[in-house]
């Protein structure tokens, strides 16, 4: 027998294999690439080609992957197993028992064979339709669970800022009880916080240093969301108060209570003149906070000099003339930028509201000393103070050397 066209035949019939055992890659760019696809992965597929190299695809130019190999195992691959289910039915006992039936069934997974077992499950009679008390509330999807309320903490508790109609999608928001000059909307904290801040805040109004300090450091550890209430205690009546939380928006770094800080510094200046004795501790607590959080120092004299007010209009100014480009301020709405009327829109939001006011002022010693519990009314400007004095009648010496 001739060698060559034996071992040509046999290369024909091996190449003939190979073509059915061939997988074929169409690339993006129009050809083929064929080979054995050994390893594939999200990236890139490595090809086996017919001298035996391995390439390297990127699947990024791949078309199409026709999987010739795959196609012909799973033709010849054998039927997967099928489940095999043991039944037993349990006769009802003669006693009046809800009657069950329970099925034990052995799976066996098509690929490893491996046996799992599954639980026994009692199935209701079907001559009876009872619920089964083994279903829990989670179970039961169609039916929502209900806050019981005599289980601790359901059913009695409600939410900070109050609920409309039942729907607990409506909140309506409400400003916090005792803290007069809240900003509007702004974000509040859980009613244990704010209860500690009232009483911190009250720990202030003192002339005792280091429980200032105290409280201001317990204030300060709150976090950033307590700087609404800051801002509400700025407002206090008591002026070491006032004066401690003015101090505590600068260090809650308060660019967002630009505005409500310079409506305030307004409204404790009078129209002419220096502030009030009483209130410079405050107008130093707002100098220094100014300063930190706006980055403008408009105010280069002591905090009980007349020339404090030429600081105050500049900062008025300042702010007209940059209000666009702060932060949102405390009890801002929100505004679209999108929004065709947006800059009209700002510019109201953040317009400053200025107006003075009546800040009480603290006992005088006259009124330590007589046990008034009250402080007398309150005087924003020294001017009243020196209409006061000059009600008071006065007699020239002679006159009074003439009644002797």
């Amino acid at each position: 027998m001739n060698a060559k066209p034996f071992l040509l035949s046999l290369m024909v019939s091996g190449a003939a294999v190979f073509s059915c055992w061939a997988d074929t890659i169409y690339m993006s760019d129009g050809t083929e690439v064929n080979g054995t696809v050994v390893e594939e992965n999200t990236h890139t597929v490595a090809l086996k080609r017919a001298n035996g190299s391995i390439t390297s695809i990127r699947r990024s130019d791949i078309e199409t992957i026709v999987y010739e190999k795959k196609s012909k195992v799973a033709e010849e691959a054998p039927p997967p197993r099928t489940f095999e289910v043991k039944t037993v039915q349990v006769k009802p006992a003669v006693k009046t028992v809800e009657p069950k039936t329970d099925i034990e069934a052995v799976v066996k997974v098509p690929q490893t064979g491996t046996p799992v077992k599954i639980e026994t499950v009692p199935v209701a009679s079907p001559t009876e339709n009872k619920p089964d008390p083994t279903l829990t509330a989670e179970a039961k999807p169609s039916e929502p669970v209900k806050n019981d309320p005599k289980s601790p903490g359901q059913g009695d508790k409600k939410d900070e800022a109050g609920k409309k109609d039942g729907d607990p999608k409506k909140v309506a928001w409400t400003p916090p009880t005792g803290l007069p000059g809240f900003p509007d909307k702004a974000k509040r904290m859980p009613v244990e916080k704010e209860e500690k801040f009232k009483l911190a805040i009250e720990r202030m109004a003192t002339v005792d240093e280091p429980a200032r300090a105290a409280a201001k450091s317990e204030i300060l550890n709150m976090g950033p969301d307590v700087l609404p209430y800051v801002v509400a205690g700025i407002n206090h009546v008591n002026v070491e108060a006032r004066s401690s939380c003015m101090s505590l928006v600068g260090q809650l770094n308060g660019r967002s209570a630009v505005k409500q800080v310079i409506e305030v510094f307004y409204s404790v200046m009078p129209e002419k003149d220096a502030a009030p004795s009483f209130q410079v501790p405050f107008v130093r607590a707002i100098k220094e906070t100014l300063t930190s959080i706006s980055g403008q120092s408009f105010i280069s004299v002591q905090p009980d000099k007349a020339l404090v007010l030429d600081g105050l209009k500049k900062y008025v100014a300042w702010y007209n003339d940059n209000y666009d480009r702060l932060p949102k301020q405390l009890g801002e709405p929100e505004i679209e930028p999108t929004d065709p009327e947006y800059a009209k829109k700002l510019k109201e939001a953040r317009a400053l509201k200025l107006a003075k006011k009546e800040w009480p002022r603290p006992p005088m010693p006259s009124d330590i000393i007589t046990g008034s519990k009250q402080p007398p009314a309150s005087d924003s400007e020294r001017p009243a103070d020196k209409k006061f004095k000059d009600s008071i009648p006065t007699i020239s010496r002679e006159e009074a050397t003439k009644r002797r």
